[in-house]
């Protein structure tokens, strides 16, 4: 497929002029090549066109990114015909299409230029699982960046072991919690009787009564804005749950698995009906995504206690009704999100750290 789109590079000798905007000297190739990875930087003058678009339109109504969008519509070659190929997008609204042809007509004519880097070397963290490798297990990033397992945080002595440790990010742990070997705590309070397993993300959260967070758990706390209110939701699954993994009917929901456990399952664990209404957005793609399961609370630390519950309920296999919450699924939680109360809660994490450890 990859030949067919023309995204093999064959062997032979390249020289400048074959990349527009390279300063490379001539490339010989042996062997048919891809190029896998990139990134990309504009100019005052195009984020300024960007800018004065976007206020001329106003609220955006779909959902537009620079890959495809945006790098598509630049050089000679570009076309029109990109627009309408929606294969790849998760949500399709009905202004998706018309609005890449306006970013089309204006960015058209834009060069763009390219600069090979033929000896670079390319770090992908964007899954769960990766995200725990580099930060706890993996040595070359961290030297090769500076990074440090513990950075900006108040924490207890941290068990370690050859292969792993813990990566603490701007948090305050208390001298009595524990945190194993393989997990990464940001931005989170944890309380004297807290532990968290092996492999775990913990993102955001206040966690103040005792609690024990399973092995390979992802909790990540949000602000959220509803109605003009002020209210948190906390998502809890498995750092290996497919949250992309979607069938078309309800009768198929038991093929999705929410931390290890049959979806139908966790569905009866927590008293949950079957009904189109478990599920938010398209009604012929659910998933882990779109599925109401996370309940609304009015504090951060009842959030989590709440999730974590709902999580513990399902490995323990003990009843946890999630009828009397109101729920979200972590789609409608993205369109809640309160980012500047998230902000104002990491910077309080900030100045108390700060003040104790008299740096301001």
């Amino acid at each position: 497929k990859m030949y067919q789109f023309n995204a093999v590079c064959r062997p032979g000798i390249f020289c400048q002029q074959d990349f527009a905007g390279g300063d490379i000297a001539d490339l010989k190739v042996d062997s048919d090549y891809v190029y896998t990875d990139s990134l990309f930087y504009m100019d005052h003058k195009s984020a300024k066109m960007l800018l004065a678009f976007y206020e001329k339109i106003g609220t955006l109504g779909c959902e537009i990114d620079a890959y495809g969008d945006f790098l598509q519509a630049l050089g000679p070659g570009a076309t029109v015909e990109y627009t309408r190929n929606t294969s790849n997008v998760v949500k399709e609204g009905s202004e998706l299409v018309e609005m890449r042809q306006r970013i089309f007509h204006l960015l058209k004519g834009t060069s763009l230029n390219v600069v090979v880097l033929n000896n670079s070397k390319f770090y992908h963290i964007g899954t769960t699982e990766e995200y725990l490798f580099y930060f706890t297990s993996d040595n070359s990033l961290k030297s090769e960046l500076g990074l440090q397992s513990i950075t900006f945080s108040i924490f207890p002595d941290i068990p370690e072991c050859s292969c792993k440790t813990s990566c603490i990010i701007q948090s305050i742990l208390d001298s009595r919690c524990s945190v194993a070997p393989g997990s990464v705590v940001e931005y989170s309070r944890l309380g004297p009787d807290v532990s968290v397993g092996e492999n775990c993300i913990i993102s955001g959260s206040y966690i103040l009564t005792k609690a024990a967070l399973p092995a390979h758990s992802f909790v990540c706390s949000l602000s959220l804005k509803m109605n003009r209110c002020l209210k948190y939701s906390t998502m809890a699954f498995g750092v290996q749950d497919n949250l992309k993994k979607s069938v078309k009917t309800l009768s198929d929901i038991k093929l999705l698995q929410f931390f290890g456990v049959c979806f139908l399952s966790c569905l009866d664990v927590w008293n949950l009906k079957v009904t189109e209404e478990l599920f938010s957005g398209n009604k012929t793609c659910l998933s882990l995504w779109t599925a109401r399961i996370f309940p609304v609370c009015s504090s951060l630390s009842d959030s989590v206690t709440t999730s974590l519950k709902m999580l513990n309920a399902v490995k323990n296999k003990s009843a946890f009704s999630l009828n009397s919450y109101k729920l979200l699924s972590i789609e409608e939680m993205l369109i809640y999100k309160d980012v500047e109360d998230m902000i104002t809660y990491r910077e309080q994490i900030f100045l108390e750290i700060s003040l104790k450890s008299n740096l301001i």
